[in-house]
């Protein structure tokens, strides 16, 4: 889960996103491409993408975990959280919870910068009803999002992950901007509402954590 101000978060609404917003400032085609939304274009298999160079590239998981600092060790923190939501209160005062951290090594795909599209495949589980009753200000809160990260000495990359409610923590207000829609059932879209610079990003969904990287030269 990140105000910047927060992403939509419409789980019912249906996406219609024409080709030329997957490619802004180019020139409209004689003939209308086939759209990246059709049934024929769209993945098989579960899991995360982003659209790239006329196809769907999945994204690694790049083994994306959750780190402690001795801070939180010291405050109480028993095991990791739960994805993006745990359901048992740590009782930190700060409200930098954790880390997410990505240690693999296989190669990720680059976004298209310009409007970064991302595709995940999957049922995203809602947050549980007692959540919404204590804090019925998080039904706007995104349930996919996506941040930069930093890139460590040691070839790791991290992104902070902050407190959003008791045992519940995200990317807040670090997040991309972003346009939150459900494709169809299963099929849930996430595109950035502005450009992004290049570098790793992480991607956050139904507590699976993705990695891609935004690498054109479209920055003037």
């Amino acid at each position: 889960m990140s105000g910047i101000p927060p992403a939509q978060n419409a789980s019912s609404a249906t996406l219609n996103v024409p080709p030329s917003t997957l490619n802004p400032g180019a020139p409209p085609p004689a003939t209308a491409p086939e759209s990246p939304f059709s049934e024929a274009r769209l993945p098989a298999q579960a899991g995360a993408y982003t659209w790239a160079d006329n196809q769907w590239k999945p994204l690694p998981r790049n083994v994306g975990h959750i780190t402690y600092g001795v801070s939180a060790v010291l405050n109480g923190a028993l095991g990791i959280l739960n994805g993006l939501s745990g359901k048992s209160s740590t009782g930190f005062k700060d409200d930098h919870l954790a880390d997410l951290t990505f240690s693999g090594t296989e190669l990720v795909p680059s976004a298209d910068g310009r409007k970064v599209v991302i595709l995940y495949i999957g049922s995203i589980q809602p947050m549980p009803d007692d959540i919404f009753r204590d804090h019925p200000e998080l039904q706007d809160y995104p349930q996919m999002e996506m941040t930069a990260t930093t890139l460590a000495t040691d070839g790791k990359r991290s992104a902070a992950l902050w407190r959003i409610a008791p045992g519940l923590a995200g990317f807040r207000e670090k997040r991309i901007v972003g346009q939150l829609l459900e494709l169809k059932p299963g099929h849930t879209v996430l595109a950035s509402a502005a450009p992004v610079m290049p570098g790793r990003y992480a991607v956050a969904a139904n507590h699976e954590f993705y990695e891609f990287e935004e690498r054109s030269r479209w920055v003037e």
